[in-house]
């Protein structure tokens, strides 16, 4: 028995109308090709016939010759324009900076997967390369490869290379001015990889039932931007990771201020021999020298507020600074009686009410008590960074498995949340956007899309008046986009109005109803 494989071509496609020279190729979708008609000679000379280059389809019963329109390539026409640009607007520097320690296609892979991750929180990495293409970001730094794989890849090896990173958050930090404010502080991050050696338990772990570890944080109040950043176990105290950041980073000039769970013997020792830093730190509520030196015995205020103050001279180069606000006093006094609902002990409550909304310092700085004040409430921006960080930004957990690809992603990570925070200052800065949320303003900068004209030629969308306004605030657009001409009044032309009268509704239906009884009729 034998099979025959070859399939004929419908003897209607054979006998259509068509340039002669052509045989027509069978296709399973029956749109079927035709194909000029050459030859080819053998080594003996002898001729032969062989397909050519198609030249048309029979389509629809019917010749149809080819047009020479080369199949679409995906080429996308239309991109969102108004977030990346920006985006790379405020953060041209960081390139520059990438550009010391990196060669320029690593620097360019770096610096657009920072901008797409801040301009597209929660994107995962098999959504890089389609928001790239989809971004005007391509078209600045056209030719990067953003598949899942690639992402992978590129991520490991920029880890491979720590050291890199390490440098270049030291050269962020040389640029601290003496008397600049330096919030360190540190934030969990889940990290549930059975791989890499950061995963671990950390103090928090009863409470979310996750394996965390520690991404430390300097953050300049006086820039309102992180400096720079280091990720240490989950299972790192504050006490050994504070002393390792600020030794790794050659931390050598600003004011640290930290909060209560560094211990300030940590940081003494850290910042022991550099001149040029110093420190603010709050004491914990137990330490014996709050009461040594009656720090709760006040005997000032600062001006303009209800907020007591007293401060004491240590030794030569160390002093006290103590504090109570009546109002934070009122809420912790209210928390406490919310705790006991079967009742409190008077005595207990009494001997607690003192310390009710007080908090005590150490620094080697001689400031005045307002001053002292003041920065430890700049201190709260670093809550509020962390707070965009994780919410705004979805940083929230990590998705990388090697130690090696983590500490890559949080490089990427932190110059995303440094451009989100250049950002928001940007938005801060237009009045109409000032109460916006990041999430509100990027979306509206989505809206913002650049197409294509004639060839490769870019040309913006033409915007609402009020859109445009806004672009041109943040520096978008030198002059608003909006049809040119008088603009056009608003209502109908006068006069226009038909002021026949008016049959009633009620009128209408008689009027009809009388019409279908004649009809029957």
């Amino acid at each position: 028995m034998t099979f025959n494989f070859m399939v004929k071509v419908p003897e209607p496609a054979r006998t259509i109308d068509r340039p002669k020279g052509t045989v027509v190729v069978y296709r399973s979708s029956g749109v079927h090709a035709v194909k000029e008609r050459s030859y080819a000679y053998d080594g003996s000379g002898r001729r032969h016939c062989v397909d050519g280059p198609v030249i048309g389809h029979i389509i629809n019963g019917r010749y149809v010759p080819d047009n020479g329109i080369l199949h679409s390539g995906g080429r996308v026409d239309s991109k969102e324009w108004g977030n990346a640009k920006l985006c790379t607007m405020v953060s041209e520097d960081l390139f520059d900076d990438l550009l010391k320690f990196y060669n320029v296609g690593e620097s360019s892979w770096i610096y657009v997967l920072a901008v797409l991750r801040c301009i597209y929180p929660g994107m995962r990495d098999y959504q890089v390369q389609r928001k790239y293409s989809f971004s005007y970001i391509s078209e600045m730094y056209p030719g990067l490869g953003f598949s899942k794989n690639q992402v992978c890849w590129e991520l490991q090896s920029i880890g491979t290379e720590g050291n890199r990173i390490r440098d270049f958050m030291r050269a962020r930090v040389g640029s601290l001015e003496v008397d600049e404010m330096v919030v360190i502080d540190g934030s969990l991050q889940q990290d549930e990889s059975t791989v890499n050696t950061l995963s671990r338990r950390s103090r928090k772990y009863r409470e979310v039932k996750h394996r965390q570890y520690v991404k430390m944080y300097a953050y300049s109040a006086d820039r309102m931007e992180p400096v720079c950043s280091k990720i240490y176990p989950g299972n790192m105290t504050d006490s050994r990771s504070v002393g390792d950041f600020i030794r790794t980073f050659e931390i050598s000039k600003g004011i640290i201020v930290a909060d209560k769970g560094f211990p300030v013997s940590s940081v003494e020792d850290a910042v022991r021999g550099a001149d040029g830093i110093h420190y603010l730190l709050p004491l914990k509520d137990n330490q014996e020298m709050i009461a040594e030196h009656s720090m709760l015995d006040f005997d000032g205020s600062i001006p303009g507020t209800a907020v007591q103050s007293k401060k004491v001279r240590l030794s030569k180069d160390v002093w006290l600074y103590s504090f109570r606000d009546p109002d934070i006093a009122a809420e912790e006094e209210d928390e406490y009686v919310r705790k006991h609902p079967d009742g409190y002990d008077p005595e207990d409550l009494k001997a607690r009410r003192p310390a009710f909304g007080t908090i005590v310092f150490q620094s080697d700085l001689d400031l005045t008590s307002a001053r002292v004040n003041q920065m430890y409430e700049d201190r709260w921006l670093i809550e509020l960074f962390f707070k965009f960080y994780s919410s705004q930004l979805d940083f929230d957990d990590t998705r990388e498995h090697s130690d090696q690809s983590v500490l890559a992603s949080n490089f990427v990570d932190f110059l995303s949340a440094l451009m989100g925070t250049r950002m928001m200052r940007a938005f801060d800065g237009v009045d109409e956007m000032g109460s916006w949320s990041y999430e509100f303003a990027l979306d509206f900068l989505r809206c913002m899309k650049i197409c294509r004209v004639d060839g490769d030629e870019w040309e913006n969308e033409r915007y609402t008046a009020q859109d445009s306004e806004l672009l041109v605030k943040l520096g978008l657009l030198e002059r608003p986009l909006v049809p040119e001409g008088p603009p056009k009044k608003k209502g109908r032309p006068k006069g226009s109005k038909d002021k026949r009268p008016r049959k009633s509704r009620t009128t209408r239906r008689k009027n009809m109803e009388g019409v279908n009884e004649s009809t029957l009729d």
